[in-house]
């Protein structure tokens, strides 16, 4: 049987030359930041998938800037990051949805929903009371773009939600929490109501 060999001592891409630049060739405080492990055995992947707290990347080459420019790469973190996008699978793969998307904020999740979707002329259904940001971010559209906002009050039926939809209606926002049957039952009603009217349903993740 054979056994795993750890490859002692661990070489680094400046022990090895890698990219033309050794030990030799860089300062003390370069040396610090810039040894990376180099290994040439067969490559693994942790069971566990780790968390990257790393803002940029490195790229050996412009051609592999590019290429992630067009193929959705890890370039810095504000455009993508493997740990938010193996949350993002875990969520979808729970979800089985078209997709999954995770946020830094809450407000930065509502406000890229608002500004993909809405444009001017129009229409909102939106529960209150609701998140003030939420609140104060739509009635900041409705006056700048003419965004028409139809506010329900909380705790009703589904049926009030669907007697507010227009034909310009294009999301609605419930934010009630799941910890009862009823508020369970509303929230359920409402994501019905969107698959079958095809308005998405905005509902900002709470758990009590």
């Amino acid at each position: 049987m054979s056994v795993s060999k750890r490859q002692t001592p661990a070489r680094s891409t400046l022990d090895d030359g890698v990219s033309g630049l050794s030990l030799q060739d860089v300062a003390l405080e370069t040396a610090a930041i810039g040894a990376r492990l180099h290994f040439t055995g067969t490559k693994t992947q942790p069971l566990v998938p780790p968390i990257s707290q790393s803002s940029t990347y490195i790229l050996d080459k412009v051609e592999d800037f590019l290429g992630s420019l067009a193929d959705g790469g890890s370039i810095y973190s504000r455009l993508s990051n493997e740990s938010a996008e193996s949350v993002e699978c875990a969520i979808n793969a729970l979800e089985q949805g078209a997709g999954s998307l995770v946020f830094s904020s809450g407000m930065g999740a509502v406000s890229a929903i608002f500004f993909g979707f809405l444009k001017t002329g129009d229409h909102v259904v939106c529960q209150t009371p609701a998140y003030s940001g939420t609140i104060d971010l739509l009635k900041q559209m409705a006056d700048s773009f003419k965004i028409e906002i139809t506010w329900v009050k909380a705790g009703g039926p589904v049926e009030e939600y669907k007697k507010n939809l227009k034909p310009n209606t294009r999301v609605t926002i419930t934010t009630q929490s799941t910890h009862t049957g009823t508020q369970t039952y509303v929230l359920t009603g409402c994501a019905v109501l969107s698959r079958y009217s095809g308005i998405p349903l905005l509902r900002p993740l709470q758990i009590c």
